[in-house]
């Protein structure tokens, strides 16, 4: 009797691990990926990270 409920127990630890394990793919796979290339709204200017297109857009761009 106990080695049933043991055994109940286990494969619903397994399943739930299952469960867990292709969630987290398919949070994974929807997760937007960030752009690689950065363009400047103004002049189209091309950058490869935001802190190179936000320093351009204050030093070229200001206010």
């Amino acid at each position: 009797m106990a080695e049933e409920t043991t055994e109940k127990i286990m494969m619903t630890m397994v399943i739930a691990i299952m469960g867990v394990l292709i969630l987290s793919q398919v949070v994974l796979a929807v997760a937007p990926t960030p752009p690689e290339q950065f363009v400047c709204p103004i002049c189209s200017e091309v950058f490869s990270t935001y802190d190179e297109l936000y320093a351009h857009f204050t030093i070229d761009h200001p206010a």
